[in-house]
């Protein structure tokens, strides 16, 4: 009997060790995006002319600015916060304070009005729900990679004044191959965890072939083998398609980036909400689809963020920051 109950017992531990050691699960129960005002829309010329009036840049700067610009993707229908139509802009403290309030308040009330969730009932930002229920999305995973402890990657886009003591960004020329580099970086982590064996396996027979076969080129592992929509960096069109023609995606596949890119373009890690909202109001995404998340930013750094969709999402074309102009999207991107 003694040793039919210690195997038993063993097993009871070793499961109870499993499940409460098991991490528990995170869930997506909505989002919200901001649709500015339209006083705050900026068209290209308008920019162009205030810039010229701040007395601040050469005649090659603002001409540089306007190519970057009409090159950049973006529409005629972008924003700027209501300071920086100012000329000279408004930098008080009190501007700050009144963008936070026309950004946060919209979206926050918008949010709790979808969740249905009162305000009385946060104690804090980051709350914890097991409203499974109600949730449209689980977290699958989230790997975050930097490049802050190589100088060269550090100094690549830097806060400094210039030579007057102006205050700036300074930009190496070196900045794209370190984003590259740290884009490539994160990919491969988060490829390791989550592509199937069979790609796994494509993937280190190239290696091998290039290293002592010096056959060119590695291959490309296929993510839309477990990923099924794409949200990916809006730092312009010329980047999204490069990224897009890096991991092997089609047209469809980078619409959400373009599309976000020209409405409201490059909303920083905002970005990625806007292209999710993008496929949630073409019904794009199913229950059981998975959708990458891919942001980048200064440091450098790169995260990846991919979420399970756990039931049906329909009706949200006419809500959100897409809901006047989804029917005219996508459009034709001239490259």
């Amino acid at each position: 009997m003694f040793h039919f109950l210690l195997p038993c017992f063993l097993l009871l531990c070793f499961l109870l060790k499993h499940f409460l050691s098991k991490p528990s699960p995170i869930y997506l129960v909505d989002f919200s995006c901001l649709k500015p005002p339209t006083h705050c829309r900026v068209p290209f010329s308008a920019f162009v002319e205030n810039a010229s009036l701040w007395e601040v840049f050469d005649s090659e700067s603002i001409a540089f600015m306007d190519k970057i610009l009409h090159s950049s993707g973006q529409s005629e229908e972008t924003y700027l916060p209501p300071a920086l139509h100012y000329i000279p802009p408004k930098t008080h403290h009190t501007e700050s304070i009144k963008e936070v309030q026309m950004v946060l308040f919209p979206i926050v009330d918008d949010l709790l009005a979808k969740t249905n969730v009162s305000p009385l009932d946060i104690d804090i930002l980051i709350i914890n729900c097991k409203a499974k229920k109600t949730a449209k999305y689980r977290l699958v995973t989230t790997r975050r990679t930097q490049r802050a402890f190589d100088d060269k990657a550090y100094f690549s886009a830097f806060r400094e004044e210039d030579s007057e003591g102006k205050l700036g960004v300074t930009l190496k020329r070196d900045l794209l191959n370190v984003a590259g580099e740290t884009l490539r970086a994160n990919i491969s982590i988060l490829g390791c965890e989550i592509l199937p064996l069979s790609e796994k396996f494509r993937c280190g027979v190239s290696l091998i072939k290039k290293k002592f076969i010096k056959s060119e080129g590695t291959y490309v592992p296929n993510f839309k083998t477990v990923i099924q929509h794409f949200c990916l960096p809006c730092s312009g069109r010329p980047v999204i398609r490069e990224i897009g023609k890096g991991l092997k995606l089609s047209e469809r596949d980078i619409e959400p980036a373009l599309m976000t890119l020209h409405r409201f373009g490059n909303q920083s890690s905002s970005s990625l909400w806007y292209e999710l909202a993008y496929l949630e109001a073409k019904e794009r995404v199913h229950k059981g689809d998975k959708v990458w998340q891919l942001g980048m930013g200064s440091g450098p750094k790169c995260n990846s963020v991919v979420f399970k969709c756990i039931r049906p999402i329909v009706g949200e074309y006419n809500k959100g920051p897409w809901a006047d102009c989804i029917h005219g999207y996508p459009i034709i991107t001239m490259d």
